[in-house]
């Protein structure tokens, strides 16, 4: 459910690092071109970590307002991400000169805590809200597969720089938070919300993803590498069905739409053969 608001920051940034990695390569296979040739070795392998970008579905950033006993009541909501490192592995197989696949995986989690505040209008008088607040985990993990095309570049032995994009596949666990509420009794002065309930949501999506790897070779099967992408793909959910305030969400027309994917950078061991 996935983006605070530093999070266009860090997707520029991360944006900005895979046309970094695509300069340096060019630079690389420019400056030295009577070098470059095409290795014996067809299969490469990387295992990566690194950082994603992330989103927030619109039901947890925007502010909810809605209608009760003629006045206006409210919900607020204030949340702190917390990312995970980000796992990637993935093989890549030269199929025809220097095309070829790619298979990748990915795994990317995070647990946002929660800070929740329901203002309730009185029945009876205005300008009375009953109020209630509280305090929840939510959890978010996505995996992804990645069948993408890819075209490699050697500069030299040492160094190999290649392209790849095509779709990918999402399968998601995220929790929706949802209202635990009690039947309203006179003198209605309590809160008929009286805790935090946690859905699970486990949506599948096909999106797209794109990037440039950048590997440097110590040994002819051995070596290191960086690795930027950008996936993403959306899913819809359904919203608890929790008395009036499922009600009220669905009237103020929120979406149920959410994001997965976002902007990587990461780094770590290569291996061809």
């Amino acid at each position: 459910m996935i983006s605070p608001r530093g999070g266009a920051n860090a997707s520029t940034a991360a944006r900005l690092a895979v046309l970094a990695v695509a300069v340096s390569a060019a630079s690389l296979l420019s400056a030295r071109p009577a070098m470059a040739q095409t290795p014996e070795d067809r299969w490469q392998v990387s295992s990566d970590f690194g950082f994603q970008t992330t989103t927030l579905a619109n039901i947890l950033t925007e502010p909810i307002t809605f209608e009760r006993f003629v006045e206006t009541g409210d919900l607020t909501r204030s949340i702190e991400i917390d990312r995970q490192p980000t796992i990637h592995v993935a093989a890549g197989v030269s199929v025809w000169r220097t095309l070829g696949f790619r298979i990748g995986f990915s795994q990317f989690a995070r647990n946002d805590d929660i800070q929740l505040s329901v203002s309730i209008p009185h029945p009876f008088f205005f300008n009375r809200h009953r109020r209630f607040s509280s305090q929840g985990t939510l959890e978010q993990r996505e995996r992804s597969v990645d069948v993408h095309a890819r075209w490699m570049a050697h500069q030299s032995d040492r160094v190999a720089f290649s392209v790849f994009g095509g779709p990918t596949v999402y399968r998601a666990k995220l929790d929706v938070v949802g209202l635990q509420t009690s039947e309203e009794e006179y003198p209605f002065e309590t809160s008929p919300v009286t805790g935090l309930v946690l859905f699970e949501r486990t949506p599948v999506s096909i999106g797209y993803g794109l990037g440039a790897d950048l590997a440097v070779f110590f040994s002819r099967h051995v070596g290191v590498g960086w690795l930027a992408r950008y996936n993403r793909a959306s899913a819809t959910i359904t919203l608890p069905d929790d008395g009036f305030f499922a009600t009220a969400l669905e009237q103020t027309g929120v979406t149920t739409d959410v994001r997965f994917g976002g902007a990587i950078v990461s780094g770590g061991l290569r291996f061809r053969f």
